[in-house]
């Protein structure tokens, strides 16, 4: 087997303008991890398999899980990198619904909690720190208003509208965690995977 060494950049997180932030999120090293590629192989393709770790919950291309953890910000999408993932982004209406869904029934009520939002950068210029587009929003009315200055996270289910506000980033709160489905291509003689879910748990 030929193996592949892939440096991954933490894109969206590394842009981040808050120095405390940045040094919290240990951003100086890129993170490399190394990926066994097999080499083409002619096979007859069974069936294809997607599937999400155990105990995450499918939505779209994306599997999701909510942590009742209560940490800040920064620590939250450590705990997500950890995982092989990012704090949750959101990029319609359904989405934000399901994730309350999911947030509801581990919980059993609707707690403030962070999403991957972020405006650290420039104020007002929003970002997930996944790299998606910031193109849906769902802010509270008056938000996001960076009031006291330093409001720079996003969270949900704020007030009684549970909708977005902007909050300081050292809050201590539970999290929406995403990763990416792994498809598995069920071969006569092998599986090749097309993506790796990180098994280590982040250290609590």
């Amino acid at each position: 087997m030929e193996k592949l060494a892939i440096l991954l950049l933490l894109s969206a997180a590394i842009a981040l303008g808050d120095a405390n932030l940045i040094q919290l999120l240990g951003l100086e090293p890129l993170l490399k991890i190394e990926v066994e590629q097999t080499p083409p192989v002619e096979a007859q393709v069974a069936a294809v398999e997607s599937s999400c770790p155990s105990d995450w919950y499918t939505y779209g291309s994306r599997c999701f899980k909510f942590v009742s953890i209560q940490q800040s910000w920064a620590d939250s999408e450590q705990h997500c990198l950890a995982l092989g993932g990012n704090l949750a982004s959101v990029q319609n209406l359904l989405e934000y619904q399901f994730m309350q869904a999911l947030t509801k029934d581990t919980n059993g009520y609707l707690p403030d909690t962070w999403l991957g939002g972020f405006d650290a950068v420039k104020e007002g210029l929003w970002m997930w720190s996944d790299g998606s587009r910031f193109s849906y929003t769902n802010w509270n009315t008056g938000e996001p208003n960076n009031a006291g200055e330093g409001e720079d996270c996003l969270q949900m289910n704020a007030a009684s509208e549970k909708l977005w506000f902007d909050v300081p980033w050292v809050n201590s709160l539970p999290f929406n965690t995403q990763t990416k489905i792994c498809h598995s291509l069920q071969l006569t003689n092998m599986t090749n995977k097309t993506c790796i879910h990180k098994k280590s748990q982040p250290p609590i």
